[in-house]
């Protein structure tokens, strides 16, 4: 059996902490049981003075007898901090192998574990794993990984006596669902959290085509990102059923655009949003970071991009949304629709690639603002009526064509290699992202500097054309 223990340091002045660790070998240790837990808490060193500081202690126990061969590495430990009602994931890492040890403390609040790429092995959790800790309190989590399904914990709750009763079969979980073993609930499929190669690809407004889903699907991808404005007609079930069936079973998000009406039925499309419009979904060492441009209020992405940034297990931002903050130039003229203030939040985090955006029928790839490495990408040809002329001619292909299709996007560790491909099957445009690389395009953003610095004069927006959209 393998043991960890962890302990985290908060360091937010707000109320999200910043996680921050140490990592020590305490091989003397004696083996942990629910009976010793206090005694071995007692010979850990403390490390800082402040008599009414907290601490977690959590330990985690990986049982292979039934032909199980994960190890510590294969699972992620997320330390989930629950603030105003809302939950967020404050840290992730892989657990560690025995003897190492992870020594950290804890601001007071709200707090719960929980363990990712579990699948196949049964979660147990002891103690005080989840709930409110206090100023001078220590609290132990003691989590067991089984993997025989129905394997009962290393330490059994004492009953005092009396006979056992058979515990109820589980509940039967829906398509891209699986069963939490700490809260026994239906828990919307989380991809495995790893650096490993994977494949993501984008789009949104698709109204009643029935070929771009096919295109997304081609390449097996492990995301999904709709980019709003889905189906135009107000029934989500029918065209998803019907229009998106090729996505049906794999794994989706959605942002939310202008013609998603009711945005709730759409919202239960795609468990992986966790009913929300705004979120973070981490695949790999990226992590996926919704806007809701319908709010249209950039305070609110802030804190996510804030988490994802100091996040050690992210190396690539990707901030997706429905409306427009550039539009190209030389391109179609369109009016930028989202509120200025997203760029000034995005250009503080140096973790972001691209920012994916819908809204206008064509696809465009933008130059990156003069001072960031981050691109501005238009993928709003998914099928809807295109938007007046593009550079559909020439050779190599132009960053803004009108052809109905889908982003396609490749992330091996640093770097990020993507190409719009028709659903003719044609290549319009390929490029490679590296951190602190923003590739070259010939469209720039129109009206980055008043965008930037400036509203724009109400001369100019009178001489913008504002077709419907």
């Amino acid at each position: 059996m393998k043991y960890i223990i962890l302990i985290f340091l908060s360091l937010f002045a707000t109320s999200l902490p910043i996680i921050s660790f140490s990592q020590m070998d305490y091989s003397a240790l004696p083996a942990i049981t629910q009976q010793n837990l206090s005694t071995i808490i007692q010979q850990i060193p403390s490390t800082n003075t402040q008599s009414q500081h907290n601490y977690l202690i959590l330990t985690t126990i990986i049982i292979n007898d039934s032909g199980g061969t994960k190890v510590a590495s294969d699972f992620t430990v997320n330390i989930v901090g629950n603030i105003s009602g809302k939950s967020f994931i404050l840290a992730s890492f892989q657990a560690l192998s025995s003897p190492e040890v992870k020594i950290v403390s804890m601001q007071e609040g709200n707090y719960s574990i929980s363990i990712s790429n579990a699948q196949g092995y049964q979660v147990s959790q002891k103690n005080e794993c989840q709930g409110d800790i206090k100023p001078g309190e220590v609290k132990t989590c003691l989590i067991t990984l089984n993997d025989e399904a129905t394997a009962t914990a290393p330490f059994p709750p004492q009953t005092g006596g009396g006979e056992q009763q058979t515990p109820p079969p589980p509940p039967q979980c829906p398509a891209n669902q699986h069963l939490d073993q700490t809260t026994q609930q239906c828990v919307p499929n989380v991809p495995p959290q790893t650096d490993t190669p994977f494949h993501f690809t984008a789009a949104g407004d698709f109204r009643d085509n029935t070929n771009t889903d096919e295109n997304m699907a081609a390449n097996n991808p492990e995301m999904v990102l709709i980019l709003g404005d889905f189906s135009y007609n107000g029934n989500a079930e029918l065209w998803w059923s019907k229009n998106m069936d090729a996505l049906n079973n794999l794994n989706i998000i959605g942002a939310l655009g202008n013609h998603d009406e009711p945005n709730d039925d759409f919202l239960n499309l795609w468990p992986l949003n966790e009913g929300k419009w705004e979120f973070i979904k981490k695949v790999g060492n990226v992590a996926f970071v919704a806007f809701d441009t319908e709010n249209n209020d950039p305070s609110t992405i802030d804190p996510l991009l804030a988490q994802a940034q100091a996040d050690p297990t992210v190396d690539h931002i990707i901030p997706f949304g429905h409306k427009t903050i550039f539009t190209p130039t030389p391109g179609n003229p369109l009016k930028p629709d989202a509120d200025r203030g997203y760029f000034d939040v995005f250009k503080k985090y140096d973790k972001i690639r691209m920012i994916l955006g819908g809204h206008n029928h064509f696809y465009a790839r933008m130059n990156a603002v003069s001072g960031t490495d981050f691109i501005y990408v238009t993928v709003g040809n998914g099928g809807a009526n295109a938007h007046q002329d593009s550079g559909e001619s020439g050779s190599p292909p132009k960053q803004y064509v009108r052809s109905n299709g889908a982003l396609h996007c490749d992330v091996n560790n640093q770097t990020i290699i993507c190409k719009m491909i028709s659903n003719e099957g044609k290549v319009w445009d390929e490029f490679t992202i590296t951190p602190g690389n923003p590739p070259a395009s010939e469209q720039d953003p129109a009206q980055a500097p008043g965008i930037l610095t400036q509203q724009i004069p109400s001369t100019i927006i009178q001489q913008i054309p504002s077709p419907i959209i």
